[in-house]
């Protein structure tokens, strides 16, 4: 299981016990629309995609934990990240976005909070980023999850109301696209869309792959921020 803070797992632990599963099979940017206008599904989850219990609790958790901190005035953002081409197995490449995803969140906390080592956990933006994959029959070679054999990461992005940050979130991240693609430039876009309503859709949407077993949970989530000794 990913490193999870103890205030993160105490919310995710009051977990919904009926999902829903929204279908989506377009790339982000064209679907994220989609996902905050839809209505539930009469079909049960369970039924749609069945997954161990424990799995759809834990998503459940995590839907429970974004709405909760959206109700606290939090901010809520749909990130995607798109990779350029990296070499090795599935396993090496997965590595190396889990390891890219890291720095562009500790890089994020350098912006939103001064001295982030200070700031207790709880407090500091919470990412939730989970390995995604494309339908197969949307791969398309001129898309650009089409590098990496379609893997790329989806991510929700919670932020504090009160940080340093001087311009909205997804306009931040689009200013500074050379500081997030890194040094070795391995982190090809960036795309920061809000999430205004329906976070139950969002969340089940990211980790729609895992819920399909095409990556499993403990490959694909990583949770930031993780301890308070790990924060940059």
């Amino acid at each position: 299981m990913p490193p999870i803070t103890e205030g993160i797992w105490s919310s995710i632990t009051k977990l919904q016990t009926e999902l829903e599963y929204p279908i989506h099979q377009t790339e982000p940017e064209r679907d994220i629309d989609l996902i905050q206008s839809l209505h539930p599904s009469p079909v049960p989850f369970k039924q749609r995609f069945p997954a161990h219990r424990s799995l759809q609790l834990m998503i459940g958790g995590y839907s429970w934990l974004v709405s909760d901190r959206m109700k606290d005035g939090w901010s809520a953002y749909l990130v995607t990240f798109v990779f350029d081409h990296l070499r090795g197995p599935r396993a090496s490449v997965l590595g190396q976005m889990l390891d890219e995803v890291l720095r562009v969140y500790s890089t994020f906390l350098t912006r939103t909070h001064r001295k982030p080592k200070t700031v207790p956990t709880h407090q500091l933006p919470l990412m939730i980023a989970v390995a995604d994959l494309p339908v197969a029959k949307s791969v398309r070679s001129n898309e650009p999850t089409s590098c990496n054999g379609g893997l790329h990461f989806h991510a929700v992005l919670l932020v504090p109301p009160i940080t340093r940050l001087k311009e909205p979130v997804a306009q931040h991240f689009n200013d500074q696209a050379d500081l997030y693609a890194g040094l070795k430039k391995l982190v090809a876009r960036i795309h920061v869309r809000p999430i205004t309503s329906t976070p139950e859709y969002v969340v089940d949407y990211v980790f729609k792959t895992v819920l399909r077993g095409r990556i499993s949970y403990d490959n694909a989530v990583l949770v930031l921020p993780r301890a308070s000794g790990e924060v940059q």
